[in-house]
């Protein structure tokens, strides 16, 4: 977790840093000391600590880390979240020409999250973050012509801008790109094309990418159906915090649990079951999806009691492993073939 959280911040600073060549080299240097405070402390956990030392970092005129203050404030990071102070900084690093906050202001804009809704500046924002080299804004840019927000609707234009993003190697546009040909979204079905970027951005780490790649696997809708490869895909994207991953990938443990010649329960698969299906009751975005996995596992707990005391140690090891959706898009938690 803590070279996950790491590589998320440090990466946020790739571009300008500090405010104006004006600042003194004394303040210049102190700044540097404590912005690289604030990520060793974040690599730790020290959330309290970190945005301490990023403030300190801000005052003293280090623009970039106004973004990690965002990122804080928006994934929640030992803070509450706050949508409206994450675009406040993000604001701020956008000053200094940093790519990401610039697009992460646009986001604020399109969602109306700590900012109004205003299509308008979302693409101006968006515009000006592809201008310095910011791929993945490219297909904002173009889910917002697909879908005719902001501009006149216009589905090829914006899917071009989309695999433009993903020929470069952006793992959101990938997944976007995949998922306009996996439902159709303004072009025919594809689940041949749906299954190449889904797959490449899978293995990027990009979470709804390995979730939707997963199903692909189990139905065989464009690839091989491979069940024991969907299920670690669904793994992958549980780990990543995807919240609609942990219901079939404890149905599918929940298939393997059962000894058809003693009528006795596997230990192994029936503990990841009741695992994962406690992660969903928990985290599932649909109440009839929560109500399916209590289901699930109360039916496992009937046959074995002990399966819960197993499934909660289990259980918490696990859950120290998942990383917030905001984190870095090349983490793969795991080698799914």
């Amino acid at each position: 977790m803590s070279r996950i959280v790491l590589a998320v911040c440090f990466g946020a600073v790739l571009g300008t840093l500090f405010a104006a060549p004006a600042m003194t080299e004394s303040n210049r240097q102190r700044a540097a000391v404590a912005f690289q405070v604030g990520l060793s402390a974040i690599a730790r956990g020290e959330f309290i600590r970190a945005r301490g030392a990023f403030e300190r970092a801000l005052k003293l005129g280090a623009l970039g880390a106004g973004y990690n203050l965002g990122l804080m404030y928006n994934l929640g990071w030992g803070v509450k979240v706050d949508r409206r102070r994450a675009c406040d900084y993000y604001e701020i690093a956008s000053r200094s020409r940093m790519p990401k906050p610039m697009h992460n202001l646009g986001t604020c804009f399109y969602a109306g999250h700590g900012r109004p809704k205003d299509y308008r500046k979302a693409a101006t924002w968006y515009r000006r973050a592809a201008a310095v080299g910011h791929v993945r804004s490219y297909c904002a840019l173009g889910n917002m012509v697909r879908k005719g927000k902001g501009f006149q609707r216009n589905v090829k234009r914006g899917i071009a801008l989309c695999r433009k993003a993903a020929e470069a190697g952006d793992a959101d546009a990938k997944a976007d790109l995949g998922t306009i040909y996996l439902r159709g979204e303004g072009v025919p079905v594809d689940h041949g094309r749906a299954a190449h970027w889904l797959s490449a951005a899978a293995r990027q780490g990009q979470p709804n990418a390995q979730y939707l790649h997963a199903l692909q696997l189990w139905n065989g809708d464009g690839v091989t159906q491979n069940r024991g490869r969907s299920a670690c895909w669904l793994r992958a994207a549980a780990l990543r915090g995807q919240r609609n991953a942990p219901l079939p990938l404890g149905a599918y443990y929940y298939t393997k649990s059962f000894n058809t010649k003693t009528k006795r329960l596997f230990t192994d698969p029936s503990t990841k079951a009741v695992m994962w299906l406690l992660f969903a009751t928990r985290i599932d975005p649909k109440a009839s999806s929560r109500k399916k996995a209590r289901f699930l596992a109360r039916k496992l707990l009937d046959i074995e009691p002990g399966l819960l005391a197993r499934a909660q140690v289990e259980y918490k090891k696990t859950r120290k492993r998942v990383v917030p959706i905001g984190g870095p898009r090349r983490f793969t938690p795991i080698n799914c073939p």
